[in-house]
């Protein structure tokens, strides 16, 4: 889904943004916190993405610890607003395993926009680079 909106941008020059969010934890948290702790997290999670995105917004599984937000027409500002305002949710989110115990979600996430001559694996690297050297962590 992204390469067509990578083109769009490049025709028409409209804004595009990604959001790259590591979990960090998701290895271990069945052993910490019980069977079937991982599914809860990344089920408690997705939700969360879905209720602080828009329609358009696309949220997907980039791997098995990586989710991606891909944001059509929306600036680096006002992804960074996005980014800000889902550390803090994150930062807020217990997660409730099958035990019914809560344990909170270890995070981070890095950030890109689309400028002139950006493909989408440029796009993606820039914003892994983003999560890597200094991006934001809850």
């Amino acid at each position: 889904a992204l390469e067509p909106l990578v083109s769009r941008s490049r025709r028409y020059s409209n804004p595009l943004s990604i959001i790259r969010l590591r979990i960090g934890n998701t290895a271990s948290l069945d052993q910490q916190h019980g069977a079937g702790s991982t599914d809860a997290a990344l089920v408690a999670i997705s939700h969360l993405l879905r209720d602080q995105t828009r329609w358009a917004d696309l949220i997907g599984r980039y791997s098995d610890d990586e989710f991606l937000l891909i944001l059509p027409e929306t600036s680096a500002e006002n992804a960074q607003t996005l980014a800000e305002k889902l550390l803090l949710r994150l930062k807020e989110l217990l997660v409730v395993n099958e035990q019914g115990m809560s344990f909170p979600i270890v995070s981070r996430l890095g950030l890109a926009a689309w400028k002139k001559g950006d493909d989408s694996a440029l796009l993606l690297s820039s914003a892994h680079q983003a999560m890597e050297v200094g991006g934001g962590k809850v």
